[in-house]
């Protein structure tokens, strides 16, 4: 597992469930009945601080196309960084190259049009899979 923090040097992860309530945005609101959906009752938030405990997680405080650069092949990437879309353009490009084949590309905050702008360079409509909480994803 690769970790990417550019801007802390003191990771916090809550070690109970955390219960998360439906989004009420506009793009939420407007396509709820389109999006795939899982129930996000009981999300454990502290799975990826676990997981940097790992002998096999690497944490990197940089930015994430120079993390890219360093890391090994991967079996999926979430994307979380800068949210306008040259930044957005600039992480998938840098890990796309990254994923094996069969992973996937994971991404935040789809209910911004920056993030979908960038997105959508780069993925057909068809291809960009979209969950509860913004996430979008793309099978490699």
């Amino acid at each position: 597992m690769v970790g990417i923090d550019l801007w802390g040097t003191t990771i916090r992860y809550p070690t109970a469930p955390v219960a998360v309530e439906k989004c009420k945005c506009e793009y939420c609101n407007t396509t709820r009945d389109k999006r795939r959906s899982t129930p996000a009752e009981g999300v454990e938030a502290s799975v990826f601080g676990r997981a940097l405990m790992e002998p096999r997680a690497t944490l990197y405080k940089m930015d994430t196309a120079g993390a890219a650069a360093l890391s090994d092949p991967v079996d999926f990437v979430f994307v979380d960084a800068g949210h306008d879309t040259n930044s957005v353009v600039l992480d998938i490009q840098a890990w796309i190259r990254k994923v094996r084949k069969g992973g996937r590309l994971i991404g935040h905050d789809y209910n911004m049009k920056s993030v979908r702008d960038a997105v959508a360079t780069f993925f057909l409509p068809e291809e960009i899979l979209t969950e509860d909480d913004h996430v979008w994803w793309v099978p490699c």
